[in-house]
């Protein structure tokens, strides 16, 4: 693999302190994104927003120990609907976008990104393979953007 090759790839990186108090992990989904794109045709805020979903799910995954995976659903009362993005310890990751060519109306100066989502909730759920049900979480969705 040349360098040009391995710059294109999608990677994750962990790294802890030398006392043992602070983790860190980095990672990079640029082509998994595309990927997603091209695959599901979405448009430019389907792509942002399932990009940083996709990217969230990908960092948590990050931590789970053997045959686990997790789950990040939102469901809001804007035009993208919902969003489900999945993935796995061994960085096998989905995702998908109930409606792919949904935009928002850029011309206004107060639309913002989370206007996609909108209102709603957000469901994170952990599938452990040697137990019949996930374990879920839900809260509120305020503002329907992965960053909020």
């Amino acid at each position: 693999m040349n360098i040009e090759e391995y710059n294109f790839k999608d990677r994750l990186l962990k790294g802890i302190t030398t006392d043992g108090h602070f983790k860190i992990s980095v990672v990079k989904t640029t082509e998994v994104v595309k990927t997603a794109k091209e695959n599901h045709q979405l448009s430019l805020l389907n792509t942002v927003v399932l990009g940083k979903a996709l990217t969230a799910t990908m960092l948590l995954a990050s931590e789970l120990k053997g045959e686990e995976r997790i789950q990040l659903r939102m469901d809001g009362d804007g035009p993208i609907g919902f969003i489900i993005a999945e993935a796995n310890s061994v960085g096998e990751i989905r995702g998908y976008v109930q409606n792919p060519a949904a935009e928002l109306d850029y011309s206004n100066p107060e639309t913002e990104l989370g206007d996609g989502i909108g209102l709603g909730i957000l469901t994170f759920s952990k599938v452990l393979y040697n137990e019949a049900e996930p374990k879920t979480s839900t809260i509120e969705l305020v503002k329907g953007d992965v960053n909020a």
